[in-house]
């Protein structure tokens, strides 16, 4: 079955509309996901391995954790749901910091997907080693790290060459962590 998920309007807001998220991505429609980035104190980035059964983006490397928010859902709610699912851990949503709000468009015709999103991304910085992490195969295969400044000289195309989920507002959040490593 499909995921359900609110239609959202400009202002971020559920209209009480809702749709199917296969809906959603196939004509563009506005709606929200949550995306938590983990970084460490040297400056390495963490992302996921999308599992090989994944329907949009598989085998590529994607935020630590991130998803849609459901039906009814807060955004707290669903980075617990996301966070348990993605990771099999439990965590306290005080250790996260809103990055910022970001209107993601983009037409990816290699999936037949429209991301029409209200992204709300936050980070992490964590000093806990990911190796005793347990994956759920159907969404992720392992973790893998990259330095911060490596992403920051990568353009889109730099993205997909290095197997990346290509996201414009990347660069954005790359160098707002790179602001926080060096302000610890």
């Amino acid at each position: 079955m499909d995921e359900l998920i609110d239609i959202v309007d400009e202002s971020w807001e559920p209209t009480g509309e809702i749709v199917s998220k296969y809906k959603a991505h196939s004509e563009g429609i506005l709606h929200r996901v949550v995306h938590i980035h983990f970084y460490d104190m040297h400056g390495n980035m963490y992302f996921q391995k999308r599992s090989s059964t994944k329907n949009h983006f598989p085998w590529m490397l994607h935020f630590a954790v991130g998803g849609h928010v459901w039906v009814g859902e807060s955004l707290i709610e669903a980075i617990h749901r996301e966070w348990k699912e993605e990771l099999w851990i439990m965590f306290d949503e005080h250790i996260l910091h809103l990055i910022g709000v970001f209107h993601q468009k983009t037409n990816h015709p290699k999936y037949a997907l429209i991301d029409n999103e209200i992204a709300f991304d936050y980070w992490f910085c964590f000093d806990w080693n990911i190796e005793h992490l347990i994956f759920e195969d159907w969404e992720v295969e392992w973790i893998e790290k990259i330095h911060i400044v490596d992403l920051i000289k990568m353009s889109l195309k730099d993205y997909e060459i290095n197997n990346i989920v290509p996201y414009d507002f990347y660069p954005q959040i790359f160098k707002w962590i790179l602001t926080k490593l060096h302000k610890k």
